[in-house]
């Protein structure tokens, strides 16, 4: 088996190799490759191979097998490339939700904050008070308003016309639903 084990390996080491997007250092028993964000491991250890990636250090793949046949071995190995190909670096999207003072859209940016990070959905969520938006709009692809500033909408549009702006549904604003915003915000990116 060992033979065996170290034929696949040189086949991994020339499937790598080939994409030139790639960065990678090779040892004895183990391969790393850089690939936008993300650092992506194989381990051998005798049959057993481990295959990880990290994407901004959080463990986004792991899967570890052991090396049975090349086709199984193949198999696994060719889902774990295609998961780091689709790793490009997204652009990010960044949101702004604005309230008379800030106060209440930073609690619900906090709390968006948390529903994203554990969907794993990339999206930039800031809060500021209306009064501000003048001075900070051109960051901004969306902003959403918060129902208590609805009245402000029309001038919010006159000095930012470069974003998309929106108000908040008054039951979404005020009971905190992060999937009902998430899914204000997603619609947007969706037409856009």
């Amino acid at each position: 088996m060992k033979a065996n084990i170290d034929i696949f390996k040189k086949w991994m080491h020339y499937q790598i190799i080939s994409n030139a997007l790639w960065q990678y250092e090779e040892y004895d028993n183990k391969i790393v490759i850089t690939y936008h964000d993300c650092k992506a491991e194989i381990h051998v250890y005798g049959d057993i191979i481990e295959e990880s990636i990290k994407k901004n250090e959080e463990n986004i793949f792991y899967l570890f097998y052991s090396f049975n046949d090349y086709a199984h071995g193949k198999k696994m190995f060719n889902v774990f490339i295609e998961y780091l190909s689709h790793q490009k670096q997204k652009k990010t999207h960044k949101i702004l939700l604005s309230c008379s003072g800030g106060m209440t859209t930073s609690f619900f940016k906090t709390r968006m904050m948390e529903y994203l990070s554990l969907r794993h959905l990339h999206y930039e969520i800031d809060a500021a008070a209306v009064e501000d938006i003048d001075y900070i709009a051109d960051q901004y692809d969306l902003i959403l308003i918060a129902p208590q500033v609805r009245y402000s909408l029309s001038h919010i549009k006159q000095i930012a016309p470069q974003c998309h702006v929106e108000p908040i549904d008054p039951t979404v604003f005020a009971s905190y639903n992060c999937t009902k915003l998430y899914e204000q915000i997603a619609a947007f990116y969706k037409m856009k």
